[in-house]
Formats: C-alpha cells, sequence, structure tokens
C-alpha cells in the first residue's frame, strides 16, 4: 500500500453521496438536497450512515494505492459479517472463521455464490465485470472504498466491501489485477 496523497473525511463523504444520489431512498433525499446546495456531507453520513465512517482515532485520511492482490486479499470485514444473517443466509461463513477479504472470496467461489441469481451488489458486479481481462478501471475514482486501520499493518473495509469482493473473486477466476485507490483512515500519517 502506498500513499498517494493526502485526503480528508468530507472529501470521502462528498464522493459517498455522489453514489447514494444515483440511487437515493426516500431517507437519502433530504440529505442529498441539502448537500447539494451547500450542505455538510460529513454530517449527513453521522446521522443516517455512521457506520460508513472509520473511528473517531482515525482522523487522518489519505487516498492510497493497493498495489498487489495480496493486499486486497488481507483486507479485513467487519467482525461482526462473518456471522450476520446475510453471510449466514448465503453459507458463506468462512470455517474457521476468519475476517480477510481473501477467506470471504475462497468462500464464495468453492460455494459458487457468484453463480446465484441475487441482487447482491457483489453478483451485479462480478458479472457486470467478469467479461474483462483486467481490473483497470474497476474500482473508478467516484466509488473509492475506505479502509480504516485496525493495528499498524491492519486495515478494515468500511465502506466498499462489494466492489472488493466481486473484484478479487475476478482476480481468482483469471483477471489481471492492476493497483487501485482507495480512502485510508489512519491514527498518524502512512
Amino acid at each position: 500500500m502506498r500513499q498517494v496523497r493526502e485526503s480528508n473525511l468530507e472529501e470521502y463523504a462528498r464522493q459517498f453521496w455522489q453514489r447514494q444520489s444515483k440511487r437515493a431512498t426516500p431517507d437519502d433525499l433530504a440529505a442529498v438536497r441539502d448537500i447539494e446546495s451547500g450542505g455538510d456531507p460529513t454530517r449527513w453520513l453521522v446521522n443516517i450512515y455512521p457506520y460508513k465512517l472509520p473511528k473517531p482515532c482515525n482522523d487522518v485520511v489519505h487516498i492510497v494505492m493497493i498495489e498487489t492482490c495480496a493486499e486486497t486479499d488481507a483486507l479485513l470485514l467487519h467482525d461482526y459479517m462473518i456471522k450476520d444473517a446475510w453471510t449466514v443466509e448465503r453459507c458463506l461463513v468462512p470455517c474457521p472463521k476468519n475476517r480477510r477479504l481473501g477467506s470471504m472470496v475462497t468462500v464464495a467461489i468453492e460455494r459458487n455464490y457468484f453463480d446465484e441469481d441475487r441482487a447482491d451488489t457483489q453478483i451485479k458486479l462480478y458479472n457486470d465485470w467478469r467479461t474483462k481481462t483486467t481490473t483497470s478501471g474497476l474500482i473508478t475514482d467516484d466509488g473509492l472504498p475506505l479502509i480504516e486501520m485496525t493495528w499498524p499493518g491492519e486495515f478494515e473495509i468500511i465502506d466498499g466491501w462489494g466492489r472488493l469482493h466481486a473484484l478479487s473473486a475476478l482476480v481468482r477466476k483469471g483477471l489481471s489485477f492492476e493497483p487501485f485507490k482507495c480512502f485510508a483512515a489512519v491514527r498518524e500519517r502512512i
């Protein structure tokens, strides 16, 4: 992982709301309208989607380059995600339990998750992207995931795990990996 440039939480929040505005639920409409009129995107994120924000201790935000597939696979999922109702219903709980994205990808491929007829973001993106030959451009500059430091050298996915799950699975299926950018929230400079 290499730092590309400094960023901030507001840049991430603006990007989040740009994505939300394309699929805004009724609950999001007031936020989208206010932000488009100059409102504070971070405040709206705190009030509506606080789980899409890093912990307060990770108050330095950078744009970083994820340079290898191994770095992608080493990203952590939230602890609750590996045993929540969504994961259990889809038979994606890794055994033994493991929070690494790469473990979740292995389980998903072994259990043919990406062949299922579901409206899940991961499956939609997997199908949209599987005709590509490389991962270049799959993670776009207006759709950067957010990861946060949990321990030096360890990062957990806060936003974008569906995109990262599909990308990593496609690399396992033969797409050539290309580095991509994401937001990284840390305690100090990387």
